[in-house]
């Protein structure tokens, strides 16, 4: 019996119920079967829960924090343990109980129990004997340790409801007119910490964190906020602080007296630094910048080079230079046990703040996790995936979340994960002999091997990620595969950032060469300078577009839509940095017979995006081209292919592109204008065609829906052997009218077509998207898909993101103020329609 995968996206904390049933090629159907499944939150607290305790009326104001992902029917519960009850005390559930750690010996109630949206991101006073919801909040008294913990659940959970538990441990000191008691209280604070010393070997791993936590927070928290600030600070700039680029003016670089240094200098004020990149790439100076860094080796490295120590090293031309490398402590009977291919990376004023490394070998995965413990790392970088292009890039060095596994000396809790479309965030609880520490584990997984992740954007969003996290008084570890590209491109990132938000300035070339100095071939190649330089500027002036989906979207986005030429004019001053990261080309020079194939030669698109067949017959130099765009998705590149209708010329080059690229869905934005002679129809009247000699298609359903139609085909490519066969599914949406500039559907309308679409399995063929002329239609719905692809992964609405994201394929993409307000409209759709589903607010 042969067994079939199929991978299905759904909304997290959303009950499904999902039917199955087998359907033959004969049209015979075997039994329905079904399964009911609730999927797991993706809810995670965002920032530390702090204290600070008010001795005049013996009180605990907690800054709790806020609740990212939180669904509608969520709940927070506030528990208190303590020494204590008062008379109206409120019970603790018993799952409650058993989460929080709260044995059943022990004293404990609950302060408050309402919805999280109430309290997430506010402050709530323990200890006032006020009602919260079905919880009183009782009296505490001084000279007492209480431990808080708040807790988040969901209702309609089926299996855990407890999906976020954070805890402190808080003392009310005693009063001034009360220190007579000190002496009493020492004594029995004596007989508690031996009875302390008995239970904490019993106590769960939460617990054990908690003091370890509490002081890494304090030391970290002070430089957190200075730093975090500073950055936010540059975003929220008035707007008079930023000449529009039609108004630029020469950046004010700072003054370097060394005219020799005048090619390469790039020490520049934040202000000035977006207008300093746009004319440094104009002019080639990036370029000339990058030339001057030395390629390969330029320190000794004479220890990796060992026999003892070659097999440590992922790539035999990347080893770690002998004066900067992490020295790991040596293990008993093994000399060489103190090498591991790692380097100390000097950030903004401060030594050792990073350690740049390769991915872990299978032989050097506790070699890793002796080097994390041994130099008190909080934060992990990851930049790569484990397998890369069918390629292992990276062992996989932690469990699967929830399990535990030891390497070495270290044992690792994959304690929690919360997974987006472009990183994973998880938090890893690690423990040698009787101490554990807590370890963020930031893994960006969209960032392709020796080149740039497809949007800055995301990348953005990693680095204030990394910003926003305390790295204790350990260095921070980043790691690709070879741990020298991405890995230096981030660090170059984070130095420059940290150094924007202490001075006020930026030197991308400094910074560089001095990470190159500490470990070989730091930021690979010209590419990832330049993107380094891109992410910069969108990370320091760009001015915010994102808009989280929550209860004040929709006042939001009315509010935007009244700025949509404001905002059109701003997409055309930012053009150049998303056309920055195309890749250069010359413009298309086509023969006469292939701009025949075009039904407007007009929009002929570059050589850059277009697609290129294999020649049919191979004699025909002209055979390779079909007017086709590839245009990237919000987490693949070129998953989708932007056309024109076929034209009866190019009928059956559309046929052989669809056998070639193994395409499983088609989206027609438009039927045939059969009043125009380029016009034709994609599958003839016929239940079989043959579109090539070795092409036969054969039409197995039709079906008509409310908006759209449906067809199921089968191809069957008989120039492979054995001959392959590929199901493919063509969906056309009859609710926008045939023809060029026709307006589109109903916003509703639309938004249903993509969710159909969305539903449709496919395989790792580009969907392609059809409409008059290929552009107009297509990149008005790539948009929207994008738009609310986003929506529904990162709860994030982005319109300017998206238009951005479909003109790096063609800037003629999404032009019109018209198609800008269709978006938000179809944002607003897709919010309302769908919010009993997302779970936004």
């Amino acid at each position: 019996m042969r067994n079939y995968t199929e991978r299905l996206y759904l909304f997290p904390s959303t009950q499904y119920i999902i039917y199955i049933q087998a359907v033959t090629v004969a049209n015979i159907t075997s039994d329905v079967k079904f399964v009911e499944i609730y999927t797991s939150s993706t809810a995670a607290f965002e920032g530390l829960l702090d204290a600070v305790v008010d001795k005049s009326d013996s009180t605990i104001l907690l800054n709790i924090p806020s609740v990212l992902n939180d669904t509608r029917d969520s709940t927070m519960h506030i528990i208190v343990k303590g020494p204590n009850l008062c008379e109206q005390y409120s019970e603790v559930p018993e799952h409650l109980r058993v989460s929080a750690g709260v044995e059943t010996n022990e004293i404990a109630w609950q302060a408050a129990e309402v919805a999280t949206n109430k309290l997430a991101g506010e402050q709530f006073k323990v200890g006032d004997n006020r009602i919260y919801g079905n919880a009183r909040s009782c009296p505490l008294k001084p000279g007492e340790f209480y431990k808080i913990m708040i807790m988040v659940t969901e209702r309609n959970s089926s299996a855990e409801p407890i999906v976020l538990v954070k805890s402190i441990r808080v003392e009310i000191s005693l009063k001034h007119h009360e220190a007579w008691i000190v002496p009493i209280v020492l004594l029995l604070a004596v007989i508690g910490v031996v009875f302390y010393l008995y239970r904490r070997k019993k106590q769960n791993l939460t617990e054990s964190l908690l003091t370890y936590e509490m002081a890494v927070s304090q030391n970290n928290e002070n430089h957190k906020e200075e730093i975090k600030s500073a950055i936010l600070n540059f975003e929220q700039r008035p707007a008079s602080d930023t000449q529009s680029l039609s108004q630029a003016t020469t950046p004010e670089a700072i003054s370097i007296n060394d005219e020799n240094k005048e090619e390469t200098s790039s020490l520049v004020k934040v202000k000035n630094f977006e207008d300093y990149v746009r004319q440094a790439i104009q002019s080639g100076l990036l370029d000339k910048q990058y030339q001057t860094f030395p390629r390969g080796q330029t320190r000794s490295w004479d220890y990796g080079k060992l026999p003892q120590n070659k097999s440590k090293n992922r790539y035999g031309n990347l080893i770690a230079y002998d004066d900067t490398r992490v020295i790991l402590k040596k293990l008993p009977n093994d000399a060489h046990s103190d090498y591991i291919n790692a380097n100390y990376i000097t950030g903004y004023k401060k030594e050792k703040c990073y350690i740049a490394t390769q991915g872990p070998k299978p032989n050097t995965v506790i070699d890793f996790w002796r080097m994390i413990w041994q130099e008190n790392v909080l934060i992990i970088c990851m930049l790569t995936n484990v397998t890369e292009n069918g390629k292992i890039k990276c062992e996989q060095y932690w469990p699967d979340i929830g399990k535990k596994k030891k390497y070495g000396d270290v044992v690792v809790l994959n304690a929690k994960h919360n997974v987006f479309a472009d990183y994973c965030f998880r938090t890893f609880n690690i423990t040698c002999g009787e101490e554990t520490r807590k370890i963020e584990h930031l893994h960006y997984t969209a960032w392709p091997d020796h080149g740039v992740p497809l949007y800055t954007h995301s990348i953005v969003i990693y680095l204030k990620k990394l910003l926003a996290t305390p790295p204790g008084n350990g260095p921070v570890v980043v790691h690709c595969s070879a741990g020298v590209g991405r890995s230096g491109t981030i660090i170059l990132c984070d130095i420059c950032l940290h150094r924007a938000a202490a001075e006020g300035l930026v030197d991308v070339f400094a910074e560089t060469t001095s990470i190159k100095s500490e470990r070989v071939n730091m930021v690979d190649n010209k590419q990832q300078y330049l993107f380094a330089h891109l992410a910069l500027v969108e990370c320091l002036l760009s001015t915010p577009t994102t808009l989280p989906c929550n209860e004040i979207l929709l006042t939001r986005i009315k509010e935007l839509k009244n700025q949509l030429s404001m905002q059109q004019d701003r997409l055309q001053n930012i053009a150049w940095q998303d056309e920055a990261l195309r890749l250069v080309a010359s413009p298309t020079q086509l023969s006469e017979r292939n701009r025949a194939k075009n039904r407007f030669p007009e929009l002929i698109s570059d050589k850059v995006s277009r697609i290129y067949l294999k020649r049919y017959p191979t004699s025909d130099e002209d055979s390779d081209y079909l007017s086709a765009v590839y245009v990237d998705g919000v987490k693949l590149q070129n998953h989708y292919l932007a056309t024109q209708l076929p034209m009866p010329s190019t009928i059956n080059d559309f046929w052989r592109m669809i056998a070639e690229l193994k395409v499983e869905l088609i989206l027609m934005l438009q039927s045939p204008d059969f009043q125009d002679l380029t016009c034709c129809a994609i599958v003839p009247a016929s239940d079989e065609f043959n579109p090539t000699p070795y092409l036969n298609v054969i039409v197995k359903e039709n079906a008509e829906l409310e908006y759209y139609t449906s067809q199921k085909l089968l191809l069957i490519d008989n120039s492979e052997k054995p001959s392959r066969k590929q199901f493919i599914t063509i969906l056309c949406l009859t609710e926008w009218k045939p023809g060029r500039d026709q307006p589109p559907p109903p916003v509703m309308t639309m938004v249903t077509f993509w969710q159909a679409a969305e539903r449709i399995a496919r395989g790792d063929g580009p969907t392609v998207t059809l409409c008059h002329d290929g552009v107009t239609g297509c990149g008005l719905y790539l948009a929207l898909s994008f738009l609310l692809e986003r929506m529904a992964v990162e709860r994030e609405c982005d319109v300017c993101l998206a238009v951005r994201a479909v003109r790096r394929s063609r800037p003629d993409f999404v032009c019109s103020l018209e198609h800008l307000e269709y978006l938000y409209d179809a944002a607003v759709a897709y919010l309302e329609y769908f919010e009993t589903y997302a779970n936004f607010s």
